[in-house]
């Protein structure tokens, strides 16, 4: 027996399905960086400052869109929205602080 379900129902199913252990430290890779969030509860506040809504495992890739450049990682440790951000004042145009947020650079 074949069972089909809607696009929206998979989704659903697939955010259903988390592989998160909230007892462990949550790693955001940005390319060339990596952040730690020492316990889940930073994890998800750091995750919705930067509208990340897939919070369902130890290990977080931040994709950059191709289009744009998005989360770049100053060489002072700060987050912009994108590159172009960074390069137009880098200390206005912070987004946020990873420091401020309790992230932790490995």
């Amino acid at each position: 027996m074949k069972v089909i379900i809607t696009e929206s129902q998979y989704k659903k199913i697939l955010l259903e399905q988390y592989n998160i252990d909230k007892t462990k430290p949550v790693d955001f890779y940005f390319g060339n960086r990596v952040l730690r969030a020492p316990d889940y509860k930073t994890a998800h506040k750091f995750a919705e400052k930067l509208s990340i809504r897939n919070l369902n495992s130890n290990k977080i890739y931040v994709l950059n869109d191709k289009k744009n450049e998005r989360w770049f990682i100053g060489p002072n440790d700060k987050i912009y929205f994108s590159q172009n951000s960074y390069n137009q004042d880098p200390d206005k145009n912070v987004y946020v602080d990873p420091i401020d947020v309790g992230m932790v650079f490995i």
